[in-house]
Protein backbone atom coordinates (compact mmCIF):
# COMPACT_ATOMS: atom_id res chain seq x y z
CA UNK A 1 0.00 0.00 0.00
CA UNK A 2 2.95 2.87 1.52
CA UNK A 3 4.29 1.56 -1.90
CA UNK A 4 1.53 2.54 -4.56
CA UNK A 5 0.95 5.55 -2.85
CA UNK A 6 4.65 6.34 -3.10
CA UNK A 7 4.48 5.40 -6.39
CA UNK A 8 1.49 7.60 -7.59
CA UNK A 9 2.36 10.90 -5.81
CA UNK A 10 5.69 10.30 -7.65
CA UNK A 11 4.13 10.05 -10.97
CA UNK A 12 2.02 13.50 -10.24
CA UNK A 13 4.98 14.82 -8.91
CA UNK A 14 6.87 14.02 -12.59
CA UNK A 15 3.70 15.32 -14.30
CA UNK A 16 3.20 18.52 -12.54
CA UNK A 17 6.85 18.87 -13.40
CA UNK A 18 6.49 18.50 -16.96
CA UNK A 19 4.07 21.11 -17.09
CA UNK A 20 5.31 23.77 -15.21
CA UNK A 21 8.88 23.00 -17.12
CA UNK A 22 7.57 22.73 -20.58
CA UNK A 23 5.08 25.68 -20.33
CA UNK A 24 5.44 28.29 -22.83
CA UNK A 25 4.78 32.16 -21.97
CA UNK A 26 3.85 35.29 -24.32
CA UNK A 27 6.87 38.28 -22.95
CA UNK A 28 7.42 41.30 -24.71
CA UNK A 29 10.31 42.02 -26.26
CA UNK A 30 12.40 44.78 -25.10
CA UNK A 31 13.24 47.05 -28.12
CA UNK A 32 16.75 46.96 -27.57
CA UNK A 33 19.69 46.78 -30.38
CA UNK A 34 23.12 46.30 -29.26
CA UNK A 35 25.86 48.71 -28.59
CA UNK A 36 28.42 49.87 -31.06
CA UNK A 37 30.72 52.43 -29.71
CA UNK A 38 34.18 51.22 -28.30
CA UNK A 39 33.71 52.00 -24.71
CA UNK A 40 29.55 50.37 -24.61
CA UNK A 41 31.52 47.02 -25.86
CA UNK A 42 33.95 47.31 -23.03
CA UNK A 43 32.00 48.03 -20.30
CA UNK A 44 29.81 44.79 -22.23
CA UNK A 45 32.80 43.15 -22.23
CA UNK A 46 33.31 44.07 -18.31
CA UNK A 47 30.08 42.97 -17.59
CA UNK A 48 30.23 39.37 -19.61
CA UNK A 49 33.52 38.27 -17.93
CA UNK A 50 32.38 39.44 -14.10
CA UNK A 51 28.93 37.71 -14.20
CA UNK A 52 28.25 35.39 -17.45
CA UNK A 53 31.93 33.86 -18.17
CA UNK A 54 32.44 31.41 -14.87
CA UNK A 55 29.02 29.65 -16.22
CA UNK A 56 29.24 29.58 -19.96
CA UNK A 57 33.16 28.84 -19.93
CA UNK A 58 34.44 25.46 -18.92
CA UNK A 59 37.51 25.78 -16.77
CA UNK A 60 40.55 25.92 -19.38
CA UNK A 61 38.75 26.50 -22.32
CA UNK A 62 39.41 29.80 -24.58
CA UNK A 63 35.65 29.82 -25.85
CA UNK A 64 31.68 30.33 -24.31
CA UNK A 65 31.15 26.94 -25.63
CA UNK A 66 28.48 25.95 -22.45
CA UNK A 67 29.28 24.49 -19.33
CA UNK A 68 28.73 21.97 -16.81
CA UNK A 69 27.46 23.39 -13.92
CA UNK A 70 29.18 22.02 -10.91
CA UNK A 71 27.15 22.77 -7.64
CA UNK A 72 24.16 20.82 -9.08
CA UNK A 73 23.54 18.19 -7.30
CA UNK A 74 24.50 15.05 -8.94
CA UNK A 75 21.49 12.83 -8.00
CA UNK A 76 19.63 15.65 -9.93
CA UNK A 77 21.63 15.01 -13.22
CA UNK A 78 23.63 17.75 -14.87
CA UNK A 79 22.61 21.27 -16.36
CA UNK A 80 24.80 22.77 -19.00
CA UNK A 81 24.88 26.06 -19.85
CA UNK A 82 24.31 27.51 -23.62
CA UNK A 83 26.64 27.82 -26.11
CA UNK A 84 27.27 31.71 -26.49
CA UNK A 85 29.24 31.38 -29.42
CA UNK A 86 28.94 32.85 -33.04
CA UNK A 87 27.89 29.51 -34.16
CA UNK A 88 24.15 29.62 -35.86
CA UNK A 89 23.34 26.11 -35.22
CA UNK A 90 25.18 25.44 -31.58
CA UNK A 91 24.75 29.25 -30.47
CA UNK A 92 23.35 32.02 -30.34
CA UNK A 93 24.57 33.50 -34.47
CA UNK A 94 21.21 33.16 -35.93
CA UNK A 95 18.96 35.00 -32.53
CA UNK A 96 18.25 38.06 -32.83
CA UNK A 97 19.25 40.94 -30.35
CA UNK A 98 15.85 41.05 -28.98
CA UNK A 99 15.57 37.04 -28.24
CA UNK A 100 19.07 37.98 -26.08
CA UNK A 101 17.39 40.58 -23.93
CA UNK A 102 14.25 38.79 -23.73
CA UNK A 103 16.13 35.89 -22.43
CA UNK A 104 17.69 38.49 -19.92
CA UNK A 105 15.29 40.61 -18.97
CA UNK A 106 12.20 38.28 -18.69
CA UNK A 107 13.65 34.63 -18.11
CA UNK A 108 11.58 33.56 -21.91
CA UNK A 109 13.67 31.48 -24.67
CA UNK A 110 12.94 31.58 -28.40
CA UNK A 111 10.90 28.64 -28.00
CA UNK A 112 8.50 30.46 -25.14
CA UNK A 113 9.79 28.38 -22.19
CA UNK A 114 10.95 29.91 -19.30
CA UNK A 115 14.80 29.69 -18.09
CA UNK A 116 14.82 28.33 -14.68
CA UNK A 117 18.68 28.10 -14.52
CA UNK A 118 19.22 31.09 -16.30
CA UNK A 119 19.09 33.98 -13.63
CA UNK A 120 16.91 36.94 -14.89
CA UNK A 121 18.42 40.16 -15.33
CA UNK A 122 15.16 41.55 -14.66
CA UNK A 123 16.62 44.95 -13.08
CA UNK A 124 19.26 45.64 -15.77
CA UNK A 125 19.17 48.23 -17.33
CA UNK A 126 18.57 48.52 -21.28
CA UNK A 127 21.70 50.32 -21.93
CA UNK A 128 23.76 47.66 -19.96
CA UNK A 129 21.68 44.86 -22.10
CA UNK A 130 22.67 46.53 -25.36
CA UNK A 131 26.58 46.61 -23.84
CA UNK A 132 26.09 43.16 -23.64
CA UNK A 133 25.02 42.79 -26.96
CA UNK A 134 27.80 44.62 -28.63
CA UNK A 135 30.05 42.45 -26.88
CA UNK A 136 28.60 38.72 -27.58
CA UNK A 137 28.11 40.03 -31.09
CA UNK A 138 32.09 41.28 -31.51
CA UNK A 139 34.50 39.19 -32.64
CA UNK A 140 35.95 38.53 -29.35
CA UNK A 141 37.84 34.96 -29.32
CA UNK A 142 35.14 33.77 -26.35
CA UNK A 143 32.86 33.59 -29.51
CA UNK A 144 34.81 31.57 -31.51
CA UNK A 145 32.43 28.77 -32.69
CA UNK A 146 33.48 25.47 -31.20
CA UNK A 147 34.74 22.62 -32.79
CA UNK A 148 32.79 19.86 -30.51
CA UNK A 149 29.23 20.27 -29.49
CA UNK A 150 29.10 21.05 -25.09
CA UNK A 151 27.86 17.52 -23.83
CA UNK A 152 24.03 18.40 -23.35
CA UNK A 153 21.60 18.88 -20.04
CA UNK A 154 20.54 15.35 -18.74
CA UNK A 155 17.83 16.05 -15.80
CA UNK A 156 17.00 12.82 -13.98
CA UNK A 157 13.67 12.89 -12.84
CA UNK A 158 14.40 13.96 -9.29
CA UNK A 159 16.12 16.75 -10.77
CA UNK A 160 13.12 17.83 -13.10
CA UNK A 161 10.66 17.72 -9.99
CA UNK A 162 13.43 19.59 -8.04
CA UNK A 163 13.68 21.83 -10.48
CA UNK A 164 9.83 23.10 -11.07
CA UNK A 165 8.80 22.75 -8.11
CA UNK A 166 11.84 24.01 -5.59
CA UNK A 167 13.64 25.77 -7.91
CA UNK A 168 13.36 29.43 -9.09
CA UNK A 169 10.03 31.04 -9.07
CA UNK A 170 8.35 31.28 -12.42
CA UNK A 171 6.23 34.16 -13.66
CA UNK A 172 2.16 33.93 -12.93
CA UNK A 173 1.25 34.55 -16.48
CA UNK A 174 1.87 37.05 -19.11
CA UNK A 175 1.09 40.16 -16.77
CA UNK A 176 3.75 39.34 -14.89
CA UNK A 177 6.52 40.79 -17.67
CA UNK A 178 6.90 44.22 -17.13
CA UNK A 179 7.08 46.13 -20.71
CA UNK A 180 8.65 49.33 -19.46
CA UNK A 181 12.58 49.97 -20.27
CA UNK A 182 14.88 50.47 -17.30
CA UNK A 183 16.84 53.21 -16.76
CA UNK A 184 20.60 53.06 -15.51
CA UNK A 185 21.85 55.42 -13.46
CA UNK A 186 24.37 57.96 -13.80
CA UNK A 187 27.39 55.94 -13.64
CA UNK A 188 29.46 58.25 -10.81
CA UNK A 189 30.84 57.13 -7.66
CA UNK A 190 27.96 57.72 -5.78
CA UNK A 191 25.35 55.37 -3.59
CA UNK A 192 22.75 55.39 -6.09
CA UNK A 193 24.89 53.67 -8.68
CA UNK A 194 26.00 51.26 -6.19
CA UNK A 195 22.38 50.53 -5.33
CA UNK A 196 21.86 49.58 -8.81
CA UNK A 197 25.31 47.50 -9.34
CA UNK A 198 24.62 46.19 -6.05
CA UNK A 199 21.05 45.01 -6.66
CA UNK A 200 20.99 44.23 -11.11
CA UNK A 201 24.36 43.44 -11.55
CA UNK A 202 26.70 42.04 -8.48
CA UNK A 203 24.29 40.38 -6.73
CA UNK A 204 25.60 41.68 -3.35
CA UNK A 205 21.93 42.51 -2.07
CA UNK A 206 20.81 39.16 -3.12
CA UNK A 207 23.34 36.99 -2.01
CA UNK A 208 24.11 38.90 1.28
CA UNK A 209 20.71 39.83 2.81
CA UNK A 210 19.25 36.39 4.18
CA UNK A 211 15.57 34.90 3.33
CA UNK A 212 15.09 33.40 -0.58
CA UNK A 213 12.57 36.35 -1.30
CA UNK A 214 13.31 38.74 -4.54
CA UNK A 215 15.75 41.37 -4.35
CA UNK A 216 12.97 43.99 -4.56
CA UNK A 217 11.54 42.05 -1.06
CA UNK A 218 15.06 41.78 0.26
CA UNK A 219 15.57 45.71 -0.06
CA UNK A 220 12.85 46.34 2.42
CA UNK A 221 14.70 43.70 4.94
CA UNK A 222 15.57 44.65 8.31
CA UNK A 223 19.01 42.77 7.57
CA UNK A 224 19.49 44.11 4.26
CA UNK A 225 23.08 43.02 3.77
CA UNK A 226 23.50 41.55 6.60
CA UNK A 227 24.67 38.40 5.42
CA UNK A 228 23.27 34.16 6.62
CA UNK A 229 22.04 33.46 3.55
CA UNK A 230 23.46 30.00 2.70
CA UNK A 231 25.47 28.09 -0.29
CA UNK A 232 26.67 25.36 -0.87
CA UNK A 233 30.65 25.45 -2.17
CA UNK A 234 31.82 23.77 -4.95
CA UNK A 235 32.40 20.39 -2.74
CA UNK A 236 28.47 20.94 -1.32
CA UNK A 237 29.87 22.10 1.95
CA UNK A 238 27.58 25.18 3.92
CA UNK A 239 29.32 28.46 3.05
CA UNK A 240 27.06 30.76 4.43
CA UNK A 241 27.63 34.69 3.21
CA UNK A 242 29.28 38.18 5.23
CA UNK A 243 27.44 40.70 6.62
CA UNK A 244 28.36 43.84 4.33
CA UNK A 245 26.91 46.34 6.63
CA UNK A 246 28.99 49.32 7.91
CA UNK A 247 28.99 47.28 11.36
CA UNK A 248 32.03 46.63 13.63
CA UNK A 249 30.63 42.50 12.36
CA UNK A 250 30.45 43.98 8.85
CA UNK A 251 32.36 46.18 6.78
CA UNK A 252 33.57 48.68 9.70
CA UNK A 253 36.68 50.07 9.42
CA UNK A 254 37.40 48.89 5.86
CA UNK A 255 38.21 51.26 3.57
CA UNK A 256 37.90 51.73 -0.63
CA UNK A 257 40.95 50.62 -1.51
CA UNK A 258 40.45 46.99 1.04
CA UNK A 259 37.17 46.74 -0.83
CA UNK A 260 39.08 47.06 -4.23
CA UNK A 261 41.83 44.41 -3.49
CA UNK A 262 39.29 42.14 -2.33
CA UNK A 263 36.58 42.65 -4.83
CA UNK A 264 39.64 42.32 -7.50
CA UNK A 265 41.98 39.60 -5.98
CA UNK A 266 40.01 37.88 -3.36
CA UNK A 267 41.65 38.72 -0.31
CA UNK A 268 40.75 40.73 2.26
CA UNK A 269 42.43 42.97 4.81
CA UNK A 270 44.84 40.74 7.00
CA UNK A 271 45.24 38.46 4.32
CA UNK A 272 41.74 36.55 5.14
CA UNK A 273 41.03 35.00 1.73
CA UNK A 274 37.21 35.32 0.31
CA UNK A 275 35.89 31.86 -0.59
CA UNK A 276 33.47 30.49 -2.71
CA UNK A 277 30.68 31.14 -3.82
CA UNK A 278 31.94 34.80 -3.69
CA UNK A 279 33.37 35.38 -6.73
CA UNK A 280 35.92 37.29 -7.85
CA UNK A 281 35.36 40.45 -9.61
CA UNK A 282 38.32 41.14 -11.30
CA UNK A 283 37.05 43.46 -14.56
CA UNK A 284 35.19 46.31 -11.77
CA UNK A 285 36.52 49.52 -12.11
CA UNK A 286 37.85 52.08 -9.71
CA UNK A 287 34.55 54.33 -10.13
CA UNK A 288 32.09 50.94 -9.79
CA UNK A 289 34.08 49.32 -6.86
CA UNK A 290 33.79 53.55 -4.96
CA UNK A 291 29.94 53.20 -6.05
CA UNK A 292 29.40 49.90 -4.44
CA UNK A 293 31.52 50.56 -1.24
CA UNK A 294 29.51 53.95 -1.11
CA UNK A 295 26.27 51.96 -1.06
CA UNK A 296 27.22 49.58 1.41
CA UNK A 297 28.10 52.54 4.30
CA UNK A 298 24.71 53.76 3.29
CA UNK A 299 22.76 51.30 4.48
CA UNK A 300 21.70 50.67 8.08
CA UNK A 301 24.38 48.75 10.36
CA UNK A 302 23.37 45.61 11.61
CA UNK A 303 25.21 43.48 14.01
CA UNK A 304 25.19 39.79 12.93
CA UNK A 305 28.68 37.98 13.31
CA UNK A 306 30.15 35.95 9.89
CA UNK A 307 30.87 32.46 10.88
CA UNK A 308 34.63 31.80 11.33
CA UNK A 309 37.00 31.21 8.47
CA UNK A 310 40.28 30.66 8.61
CA UNK A 311 42.56 33.59 7.93
CA UNK A 312 45.71 32.32 5.22
CA UNK A 313 48.87 31.44 6.73
CA UNK A 314 50.70 33.99 7.37
CA UNK A 315 54.33 34.35 5.43
CA UNK A 316 56.88 34.07 8.76
CA UNK A 317 54.49 30.15 9.36
CA UNK A 318 56.49 26.76 8.70
CA UNK A 319 52.43 25.44 8.22
CA UNK A 320 53.40 21.89 5.80
CA UNK A 321 51.74 22.93 2.28
CA UNK A 322 48.82 20.03 3.03
CA UNK A 323 47.91 22.24 6.11
CA UNK A 324 48.27 26.07 3.46
CA UNK A 325 46.13 24.32 0.74
CA UNK A 326 43.16 23.91 2.98
CA UNK A 327 43.95 27.67 4.92
CA UNK A 328 44.17 29.21 1.35
CA UNK A 329 40.73 27.64 0.55
CA UNK A 330 42.00 25.49 -2.13
CA UNK A 331 40.82 22.17 -1.04
CA UNK A 332 36.65 22.94 -1.63
CA UNK A 333 37.86 23.77 -5.40
CA UNK A 334 40.79 20.99 -6.31
CA UNK A 335 40.73 18.32 -3.02
CA UNK A 336 39.58 14.83 -3.75
CA UNK A 337 36.38 14.79 -5.02
CA UNK A 338 36.06 18.49 -5.91
CA UNK A 339 34.84 19.51 -9.17
CA UNK A 340 38.05 21.02 -10.13
CA UNK A 341 40.65 17.95 -8.99
CA UNK A 342 41.21 16.82 -12.41
CA UNK A 343 42.37 20.88 -13.34
CA UNK A 344 45.41 20.53 -11.74
CA UNK A 345 46.44 17.40 -13.79
CA UNK A 346 47.95 20.11 -16.14
CA UNK A 347 50.26 21.03 -13.38
CA UNK A 348 51.86 17.42 -12.93
CA UNK A 349 54.13 17.94 -15.41
CA UNK A 350 55.59 21.74 -15.75
CA UNK A 351 57.87 23.44 -13.94
CA UNK A 352 57.62 24.12 -10.11
CA UNK A 353 58.39 27.15 -10.63
CA UNK A 354 55.95 27.62 -13.41
CA UNK A 355 53.31 25.80 -11.36
CA UNK A 356 54.51 28.40 -8.32
CA UNK A 357 53.89 31.50 -10.45
CA UNK A 358 50.50 30.24 -11.59
CA UNK A 359 49.62 29.45 -7.52
CA UNK A 360 50.90 33.14 -6.75
CA UNK A 361 49.31 35.04 -9.46
CA UNK A 362 46.58 32.92 -11.79
CA UNK A 363 45.33 36.11 -13.59
CA UNK A 364 48.30 36.43 -15.64
CA UNK A 365 47.59 33.24 -17.63
CA UNK A 366 43.43 33.58 -17.20
CA UNK A 367 42.03 36.88 -16.27
CA UNK A 368 38.66 35.21 -15.62
CA UNK A 369 39.66 32.81 -13.92
CA UNK A 370 38.25 32.57 -9.78
CA UNK A 371 40.99 31.56 -7.79
CA UNK A 372 42.46 34.37 -5.73
CA UNK A 373 45.42 36.12 -6.31
CA UNK A 374 47.94 34.71 -3.70
CA UNK A 375 50.91 36.97 -4.25
CA UNK A 376 49.90 39.19 -1.07
CA UNK A 377 49.79 36.28 0.93
CA UNK A 378 52.72 33.46 -0.22
CA UNK A 379 55.76 35.11 -0.88
CA UNK A 380 57.52 32.79 -4.00
CA UNK A 381 59.64 30.39 -1.63
CA UNK A 382 56.28 29.25 -0.05
CA UNK A 383 54.54 28.91 -2.96
CA UNK A 384 57.54 26.70 -4.46
CA UNK A 385 56.98 24.47 -1.35
CA UNK A 386 53.14 23.93 -2.42
CA UNK A 387 53.92 23.41 -5.82
CA UNK A 388 56.36 20.90 -5.53
CA UNK A 389 54.47 19.24 -3.01
CA UNK A 390 51.01 19.66 -5.42
CA UNK A 391 52.72 17.88 -7.66
CA UNK A 392 53.93 15.12 -5.55
CA UNK A 393 50.31 14.11 -4.50
CA UNK A 394 49.27 14.06 -8.17
CA UNK A 395 52.06 11.77 -8.70
CA UNK A 396 50.72 9.59 -6.09
CA UNK A 397 47.58 9.66 -7.53
CA UNK A 398 48.48 8.35 -10.96
CA UNK A 399 50.31 5.39 -10.10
Amino acid sequence: MLAALALAAGAVLAIVAARRLDRRYVAPTPVIARATAPDEVARGARLYRTACVACHTEPGSAHSCGASIRNFPTAFGTIVSSNLTRDRERGIGARTDGEIARLLRHGVTPDGRYSRTMPRARLLGDDDIAALLGFLRSDDPLFAPCGEPAPGARLSLLGRIALALLGPKAPAGEASFDPAPVPVPPRAATASYGRYLATAIYGCVGCHTDGIDEVEAKLTSSNLLAGGFEFPDPRGDRVVSTNLTPDPTGLAGWTVAQFQTALSTGIGPHGAVIRSPMPILRFTDPIETEAIFRYLQSVPAVSRPSAPRPAAPALATTAPPEEAFVALGCAPCHGQGAPFHDTLRAAANQPADAVAAAIRNPERANPSTQMPTFAAVVDPARALKLARWLQQSLSGQSQ
